[in-house]
């Protein structure tokens, strides 16, 4: 069986400050404080920790590696030189994200998805 190792609370304290930041900057953006206003930056909060958390996750499989490899490959021949990896060694020779840091960024916006749902429905309809 593998060894389950739990998420530091340091993560979860560092995602929820970013959310935060995220929503105190919507709700200056929309230069109000009303419950509807309060809502959107909830919700958007939410939506961006997940999108951040994806990111991390697809940059992890390796998604963004080939148009990297490929615009480096093309400025290095540009330049008259030659890249000193392959691909494939490229891909083998990176290092991983660990996964408790996007699932830490899902974790996170899943718990602004339902502040949001507890206000819409408890206190805007």
């Amino acid at each position: 069986m593998k060894n389950i190792r739990l998420i530091p609370f340091k993560l979860y304290i560092i995602t929820i400050v970013i959310g935060l930041i995220l929503g105190g900057l919507l709700i200056l953006y929309q230069a109000s404080t009303s419950l509807k206003a309060i809502l959107n930056a909830v919700g958007v909060s939410a939506i961006m920790l997940f999108a951040i958390g994806w990111f991390i996750f697809i940059s992890n499989h390796d998604v963004f590696t080939l148009p990297i490899y490929g615009v480096k490959s093309f400025w290095t021949r540009i330049a008259g030189k030659k890249m000193k990896k392959t691909y494939i060694e490229t891909i083998s020779d990176r290092e991983r994200i660990q996964s408790k840091y996007y699932i830490v960024f899902w974790l996170t916006s899943l718990v602004y998805l339902f502040a949001y749902i507890i206000i819409y429905f408890g206190f805007y309809k």
